[in-house]
């Protein structure tokens, strides 16, 4: 009796670990073999995972010796049960397609007939950096380098999870613009970036934002519920080929993630 007890309790183990192992196992999605990313959540029935279109292209002058375009973008697709998800991955599949490294390769084709030896690259990765029963947040960082300096662009899409629509900061925040215009300049001069030179730029910073609209300003949320503005490269007064990242910690109608 107790032999047979052992086996059946043996057996059970193992049946409980195997369940284990495929909870955690990459699936198979409708294009590539991919991990599956929990939400890990409790209240919603919804994951996603990341879909990656590569395009590696080398250029040379001599078949050896030459320039490698390395260009890739990372989208994210969702899946499970709510309501908006299927319009959701409807506007970051389009947003994917709209991606072309095409300028990258011209660069590097010149770049290799001249005999440059170098790697360029133009490649997006995506992340899910917030998400709760009402909104998910897609934010998306693109390198681009062609030999000089590279460019860093972030940008963010929030979208609600019900319409599938994409939301704006008015919307999740509940301020009016003007409360958010004046939480953005708040926000840039508190973060000591222009230092004691502020009030030189301010005027400038002032005019930048006056002049934004609510779909104009680019933001994401961050994990800690955080709206955080983005300002793109090379955008005056900033200057830079990166994207500024400014926490809007003076809003005061920020919408209650917790």
């Amino acid at each position: 009796m107790k032999k047979v007890l052992g086996k059946v309790l043996a057996l059970a183990l193992v049946l409980a670990l195997s369940l284990s192992v495929m909870s955690v196992a990459p699936v198979k999605a409708d294009e590539e073999d991919v991990m599956l990313i929990s939400a890990q959540n409790d209240y919603e029935p919804y994951s996603w995972y990341p879909v990656v279109k590569d395009k590696v292209k080398k250029f040379s002058a001599d078949g050896e010796n030459g320039v490698v375009a390395n260009c890739y973008y990372e989208r994210i697709s969702f899946i499970g049960f709510k309501k908006g998800l299927k319009k959701i991955n409807k506007t970051l599949k389009k947003l994917s397609n709209a991606y072309s490294p095409d300028d990258l390769y011209s660069y590097a084709r010149a770049a290799g007939e001249e005999g440059v030896n170098d790697v360029y690259y133009d490649n997006v990765k995506s992340d899910v950096t917030y998400y709760d029963q009402k909104y998910v947040c897609v934010t998306t960082y693109r390198e681009w380098y062609a030999g000089g300096v590279g460019n860093y662009f972030t940008d963010g899409y929030v979208f609600n999870l019900d319409t599938g629509k994409r939301v704006y900061i008015t919307t999740v925040t509940g301020c009016t613009l003007k409360q958010i215009k004046n939480a953005i300049v708040s926000s840039v001069k508190n973060d000591g970036e222009f230092e004691e030179y502020f009030n030189e730029y301010a005027e400038q910073i002032k005019a930048y934002v006056d002049g934004l609209s609510a779909k104009d300003i680019n933001f994401y949320i961050n994990g800690y519920g955080k709206v955080v503005l983005l300002i793109g490269p090379y955008t005056e007064p900033f200057y830079g080929g990166w994207t500024r990242e400014y926490i809007l910690e003076d809003l005061p109608c920020v919408y209650d993630v917790n």
